[in-house]
């Protein structure tokens, strides 16, 4: 069973320290990949604790980039 988070829960993470978003309704945490981003860690930021499912298809990420949302 999924646990459910309120969209509250999830806006409150959007720093560097404890960074989650959501991608077409599932909620990620996202922190461990800040670095590691190839857009580089301000476009992550700028969506942390929102819904960032419009963004993440507008780029058109990988089949791995996928496949870890």
């Amino acid at each position: 069973m999924s646990k459910i988070f309120s969209f509250d829960e999830v806006s409150s993470h959007k720093t560097s320290d404890s960074l989650w978003m959501i991608i077409e309704g599932s909620v990620y945490d996202i922190t461990k990949s800040i670095s590691d981003h190839p857009g580089g860690e301000e476009v992550l930021l700028e969506l942390g604790g929102l819904d960032g499912t419009e963004a993440f298809e507008d780029i058109g990420h990988s089949d791995g980039a996928r496949e870890n949302a």
